[in-house]
C-alpha cells in the first residue's frame, strides 16, 4: 500500500503489509554511484519517489526499490490466477509476478486455527468456563459473542500480518506470442529446488489442473 504522509515533512512513505512503514533515501556505492534505499528511518528520506523507480513488496513483506521494469506477465493473467485460487477456496496463498514467473506461495500455518487456539477469550478451563457464562448473563448473548468475534478477529489478522509464506507452484511463460506456459511444483526432495510437471499449456488450463491440487497430497504426486 502506497500512500503519501505530508504529516512527516512530506516525505513519500511505504507500508507494508505487516503494517511497517519505510522511506526512501539516496545512498551511495563505493565506486560513487548513486543508488536508492528503503529504511525505517524518516530522518534524510526523499520527499517523492525519484522517477523511473517503484516500491516493489514480496510476498512476506520484504521491501525495496528498484529502477521500473515491464513486465512479461499481463494484469489479465495475474487476475486469472487469483481468480482460480478464489474459485477453488485457495483465498489463504498469495501469488507473485516477477519476470517471466507467477509464482503462487502457500502459508506455513493456518491463521484462522490459531487465532482460534490463542484467542484471549477462549474459555479453556474451568475458570474460562465460569467467566464466559457470567459475562454472557451479565452483558448479554449478542453483545458478548460480539465482542468475542472482534477478539478473535484482532488475533487473526495480526498473525495473518506477521504470517510467512513458502512457494510451492509456479507458472513459466515460455512462448510470448502463443502465451504457453510451463508449471513447475516445488521439491523438497535431496537438496530440493523446483520440479518440471508440464509445458506448453494455456494459464487457464494450467490452473484448472493445478490450482485444485494446493494443500492435497495430490499435488506432490505430479512428476
Amino acid at each position: 500500500m502506497v500512500r503519501y504522509d505530508a504529516t512527516i515533512e512530506s516525505m513519500f512513505t511505504y507500508t507494508n503489509r505487516r503494517g511497517v512503514t519505510y522511506y526512501v533515501h539516496e545512498a551511495r556505492t563505493k565506486a560513487g554511484a548513486r543508488r536508492h534505499v528503503v529504511k525505517r528511518t524518516a530522518g534524510g528520506a526523499l520527499a517523492e519517489l525519484p522517477a523511473g523507480m517503484e516500491i516493489v513488496e514480496n510476498v512476506n513483506g520484504q521491501v525495496s526499490v528498484r529502477a521500473a521494469r515491464a513486465g512479461a506477465i499481463l494484469p489479465l493473467e495475474e487476475r486469472l490466477v487469483q481468480q482460480a485460487l478464489a474459485q477453488h477456496d485457495r483465498q489463504k496463498y498469495r501469488i507473485e509476478v516477477k519476470g517471466r514467473d507467477i509464482t503462487v506461495y502457500e502459508p506455513d500455518s493456518n491463521a484462522d486455527e490459531l487465532a482460534e487456539i490463542l484467542n484471549p477469550r477462549r474459555p479453556l478451563d474451568a475458570l474460562g468456563t465460569a467467566l464466559d457464562k457470567m459475562m454472557r448473563t451479565k452483558v448479554g448473548e449478542a453483545a458478548w459473542e460480539q465482542d468475542l468475534w472482534q477478539k478473535k478477529e484482532q488475533v487473526r489478522q495480526g498473525l495473518e500480518r506477521a504470517m510467512r509464506y513458502s512457494p510451492v507452484l509456479r507458472f513459466r511463460l515460455d512462448d510470448d506470442e502463443r502465451r504457453r506456459f510451463s508449471v513447475e511444483r516445488m521439491s523438497y526432495r535431496g537438496e530440493g529446488g523446483w520440479l518440471w510437471l508440464k509445458g506448453d499449456m494455456p494459464l487457464a488450463a494450467a490452473c484448472k489442473r493445478y490450482v485444485p491440487l494446493l494443500g492435497t497430497d495430490g499435488l506432490f504426486e505430479e512428476f
